[in-house]
């Protein structure tokens, strides 16, 4: 889940012990999830050379379409 806010976009920062609604996430290998919550989200997205929350935007868009969500995350690796 992106907890970084976003006012352009309607997301909110979220607390320590608040989730971020499922609207706002990326899927990340177990390696990958441990950094970002080890370091500043922010700078760590930014070291990805991804906007975390225009993926999460293209993804949730792509709800319920795996074929349109796998060609999302080919290009965000791409990157």
């Amino acid at each position: 889940h992106v907890r970084m806010p976003s006012e352009a976009d309607g997301k909110r920062g979220v607390g320590a012990a608040e989730k971020p609604s499922d609207k706002w996430v990326v899927p990340l290998c177990p390696e990958h999830h441990r950094d970002k919550h080890a370091e500043n989200e922010a700078g760590w997205w930014m070291r990805q050379g991804i906007d975390p929350i225009r993926l999460c935007l293209a993804l949730w868009a792509a709800t319920g379409d795996d074929e349109a969500a796998e060609v999302i995350l080919s290009r965000a690796r791409a990157r």
